[in-house]
């Protein structure tokens, strides 16, 4: 009697798997020589500095494909179920070692779940903020798109998506934020650095300070929440 095998993935997934995890690596490599001056010899790998800034979003948005192929095959397996939730409330007996205690869980059980999903959501925050870096032409564009997001939120009252475009907007401001910075000493003298630093510094806060309290007066009005829509995507558009 011939031994049946039953696979537990095709060769075209896993080969779909390895390509994802190859771009990873490389990406990580190439990123990593540029995030800190320490890690700047990792660019031999690539071919030298210029080569590694070249390749290094490439290798970015073709990882990001390679998950989409895996993504759209799997993704209804990975659904959470009751089933689910109820290994996750018997995951103490699988990390003391006791797994014959646990339910009964699918193809893929609660954990592996949750690092599809975790998989996701990272991989949809490097697109996102990875175009925002390497292609500041397309910024402004951002700007609106984060704020046509915010008033979808405030429509809905969803908690959830205002944080992860909170989450966004800080993320565009981390990497461009410092720019206004960079420029003044193009601008002012040596002795003039100090309070032009601090001019700009203050506007920041205040702008900050009187959005919050303009935004929290107007949207307690009747109609407000529609003039918040208005003016935030408005002053995004003005860049």
């Amino acid at each position: 009697m011939s031994t049946r095998l039953l696979p537990r993935y095709a060769d075209r997934v896993r080969m779909n798997h390895w390509f994802v995890a190859l771009m990873f690596v490389l990406a990580a490599l190439s990123g990593l020589a540029f995030f800190h001056p320490s890690f700047y010899f990792f660019t031999a790998l690539f071919g030298g500095g210029q080569w590694t800034r070249i390749l290094h979003p490439f290798m970015g948005v073709l990882m990001t494909l390679g998950f989409l192929g895996l993504f759209f095959r799997l993704w209804r397996q990975n659904l959470i179920t009751d089933a689910d939730r109820e290994w996750r409330r018997n995951a103490g007996r699988m990390m003391r070692g006791d797994k014959a205690g646990m339910p009964p869980a699918g193809k893929y059980n609660y954990g592996q779940k949750a690092v599809f999903w975790l998989m996701t959501l990272s991989l949809l925050v490097m697109l996102i903020t990875g175009v925002m870096f390497w292609e500041p032409w397309f910024t402004p564009y951002f700007s609106i798109g984060l704020m046509l997001i915010a008033a979808l939120g405030f429509y809905l009252q969803s908690v959830s998506l205002l944080m992860v475009d909170l989450f966004l907007m800080g993320t565009q401001s981390a990497f461009f934020g410092p720019v206004k910075y960079s420029i003044l000493p193009d601008h002012l003298d040596e002795d003039e650095l100090i309070g032009g630093n601090a001019i700009v510094e203050a506007g920041t806060f205040l702008s900050i300070l009187l959005g919050t309290i303009i935004g929290g007066i107007l949207i307690m009005r009747e109609g407000g929440m529609e003039i918040v829509y208005a003016i935030i995507v408005a002053m995004a558009a003005l860049g």
